[in-house]
């Protein structure tokens, strides 16, 4: 299991179109600490449109479950994800019955 997985599973559970997270919800998501680019540097929060060939592991959880970063407040630490519209849920993250879930969770609940 990659690093940021846990991340990419709850915001695929997730059917808001804007999601605010601290840094600390994300580093309780994740089990792990973020790094301390993440809290001084915006590239780190950067939406990589290239995630199939993207060195910033971190933005795949955001970008395969149909999320951007819109937003980084250094001083709160808190991050806005906001749903796309394209594109199904990439497929490293639908495992079985947990995408079926959250499949049929989407469905409805309208997202």
């Amino acid at each position: 299991m990659a690093k940021y997985d846990p991340l990419a599973r709850h915001l695929a559970a997730n059917c808001a179109r804007s999601l605010m997270l601290s840094f600390s919800d994300i580093e309780r998501i994740i089990g792990t600490p973020l790094p301390q680019s993440a809290r001084s540097r915006r590239e780190w929060w950067w939406n990589d449109p290239n995630i199939s060939s993207s060195t910033h592991v971190q933005c795949h959880a955001w970008m395969k479950t149909r999320y951007q970063v819109h937003t980084v407040d250094f001083g709160l630490e808190t991050v806005t994800f906001r749903r796309t519209a394209a594109g199904p849920l990439s497929s490293s993250i639908q495992s079985g019955r947990r995408f079926m879930q959250v499949e049929t969770a989407h469905k409805r609940d309208g997202c």
